[in-house]
């Protein structure tokens, strides 16, 4: 009886083969269009490197100006005051704010963090690069895939598995050292510029720093488990041999019922 069975011919399975073709080729194209736009964002903001550079000078020299015209108002005041005391007072301010020098304020910081991420640049180009490669496959592969061509099945079955792979090794690099590098500078940041207005991190904790680097650790492990559905829904369909049987030529069907008819 198990012979017998053996010898059944599988049964095509063209429906689910056609599905994962459709979805990927809406995935792949809306990927694509992601991919293209973070890597002309990325460009852009390498174009604009000077205009960064030149919006600092004009904080420092704007910080310059406000610390010198501090300074003369002191100098003024003391001039005016008649009390030994008073002109103690002003002249004592005047010392510190000249040993402090000018100050950007925190506000400038959140302005001119995106020249301190570098990790987060070159992590940005690199994903988005490899995602432009995969998914261009990806969409050549279901439009393959609806056709029921074996050779767009096998491609599929190629881009979920090296997806798998490049979600892996970039939300590592993301947790690793991306998040690290982000939360520093985003947090010292923010926290700055709290803390000049009177405010501070929610109760329990730490510091600004520490809340950026949960969030974003949060949000890589979200994109990890999302992002492994598809590719992994991909593998298990295609592999079936329904589906495998559905992308076959009716050659190689014919070949393959008869090459299971004359086995002994």
């Amino acid at each position: 009886m198990d012979d017998v069975r053996s010898q059944i011919p599988v049964k095509p399975r063209p429906r689910p083969a056609r599905v994962i073709g459709v979805l990927n080729i809406i995935f792949g194209t809306v990927l694509l269009a992601y991919a293209v736009l973070m890597l002309a964002g990325t460009a852009f903001n390498g174009m604009v490197v000077g205009p960064h550079d030149d919006l600092e000078r004009v904080l420092k020299d704007r910080a310059a100006r406000g610390l010198d015209e501090q300074l003369d108002r002191l100098s003024a005041l003391e001039a005016e005051a008649k009390a030994e005391q008073a002109k103690q007072i002003y002249r004592a301010e005047r010392d510190r704010l000249e040993r402090l020098g000018p100050k950007l304020p925190p506000q400038a910081d959140i302005m001119l963090m995106s020249g301190r991420m570098g990790s987060m640049v070159a992590w940005t180009l690199v994903d988005a690069a490899s995602g432009l490669v995969l998914n261009l496959l990806m969409v050549g592969a279901g439009v393959l895939l609806v056709q029921r061509v074996e050779w767009g099945r096998r491609l599929s079955v190629w881009v979920a598995g090296l997806k798998l792979v490049r979600l892996v090794v970039s939300q590592g690099i993301w947790l690793a050292v991306v998040v690290p590098a982000l939360s520093r500078v985003i947090g010292q940041s923010v926290g700055d510029m709290m803390a000049s207005q009177g405010g501070g991190p929610p109760p329990g904790m730490g510091n600004m720093t520490q809340l950026y680097a949960i969030i974003y650790s949060a949000w890589g492990v979200f994109m990890l488990v999302v992002g492994s559905i598809y590719p992994i829904v991909s593998l298990v369909v295609l592999s079936r041999p329904g589906v495998r049987a559905a992308c076959e030529s009716a050659e190689d069907r014919a070949q393959a019922i008869m090459r299971e008819v004359a086995t002994p």
